[in-house]
């Protein structure tokens, strides 16, 4: 799966002003819980995704100090560190995740969805009589954002999704969030 495209007024048009304020969203660290199934095989890990613009760093920490992970990434590459300090670098997290776990996870679509708005692109949102998103089906996937909570504080607050499940051909994905924080927008354009 490529990366979707950067959001340009074009690939956002369907997007409403809520969703569109989002998309300015770009510095949050998430805490919460993250569990990847595909077929018999499964992963739970306690999760801290700091983004800061394109950037972004998500560590997984599995149960009773089993393993550990850093994913590092930016536009340009891509590195997993495991809990043996040992260091693996791919063009997109995508294939790092499919060369060294055999599942394609959309972490440059999930960034978008995390967030409670579709990536741009292709995609069938369902919204909410708050005009939040609560399933989406794009890239292959069907999203479910079945709980929203509000998050930040009283000067830059936000309603952000609290749960996201994720089922493709690849399998599952679901994530669990504790508790957003360090939200900072953009600048409007």
């Amino acid at each position: 799966m490529a990366p979707p495209p950067l959001p340009t007024a074009e690939n956002t048009a369907h997007l409403n002003a809520d969703q569109k304020r989002l998309l300015q969203l770009n510095q949050w660290q998430i805490n919460g819980r993250m569990a990847l199934n595909r077929d018999d095989d499964g992963m739970i890990a306690t999760m801290i995704w700091q983004q800061h613009e394109r950037s972004y760093t998500i560590d997984l920490f599995t149960p009773n100090g089993g393993e550990s992970m850093r994913i590092e990434g930016n536009p340009e590459r891509v590195i997993l560190t495991n809990n043996d300090s040992e260091t693996f670098t791919a063009a997109t997290a995508e294939q790092l995740l499919l060369q060294h776990f055999g599942v394609e996870v959309p972490i440059s679509a999930i960034v978008y969805w995390v967030r409670g708005i579709p990536a741009p692109g292709d995609g069938e949102q369902t919204l909410n009589s708050h005009g939040e998103m609560i399933a989406l089906k794009q890239s292959g996937w069907q999203v479910t954002l079945p709980s929203y909570q509000e998050s930040g504080t009283p000067s830059v607050s936000q309603r952000l999704p609290k749960q996201l499940f994720m089922e493709g051909d690849e399998g599952k994905v679901r994530i669990v969030i504790h508790r957003w924080s360090d939200l900072a927008f953009a600048p409007s354009r």
